[in-house]
């Protein structure tokens, strides 16, 4: 996979690339191919869809780091993967419609959808692990900054403005 004449900077980075791609991989798995009644509830379809497409992204910023050490191109890159993941993955009405799911009447959709936010969880930590190695490794001028650290949900759930939450442990 990576050449040996790479930077070590570049072998760590794309490593960590790899990793949230493994992390994207569990989620798509989970939403795919543990749903318990396929073709009843089409969140899971998204789920997947936009767990392959951010998957695809980073596999082309991690070919472009092997292939030429292009940070340009895996700024970029990485960019899209992170405003995907930020919008489809954890954006509030992605959050809403599982909520929905969870508090539904089909029980058999509670396991579900509690696999799919613990499938959730290690993307914030590999996505931020990327964002720290690509600002470090980066060989362009100082000034010039990796794309903006994803963020973090409110703890206890989804925050609205009125300060009201959609509790994750119900």
């Amino acid at each position: 996979m990576s050449t040996s004449r790479s930077h070590p900077a570049t072998e760590s980075l794309c490593q960590a690339l790899r990793q949230w791609c493994e992390a994207l991989e569990a989620l798509r798995i989970t939403a795919s191919e543990d749903q318990p009644a396929p073709g009843e509830s089409a969140l899971a379809d998204h789920l997947a869809d936009d767990a392959d497409e951010v998957i695809g992204w980073l596999s082309e910023a991690t070919a472009a780091l092997e292939r030429s050490e292009n940070y340009t191109e895996a700024h970029r890159l990485v960019g899209r993967a992170l405003r995907k993941q930020g919008e489809a993955l954890f954006g509030c009405v992605r959050q809403v419609h599982l909520e929905q799911l969870a508090r539904g009447p089909q029980a058999h959709w509670r396991g579900w959808v509690s696999a799919v936010r613990s499938a959730l969880e290690p993307l914030w930590e590999r996505s931020e692990e990327v964002v720290t190695r690509l600002a470090l490794s980066s060989p362009t001028s100082p000034t010039a900054s990796a794309p903006a650290a994803p963020l973090r949900p409110h703890p206890r759930g989804l925050s609205f403005q009125d300060n009201t939450t959609l509790n994750h442990s119900n």
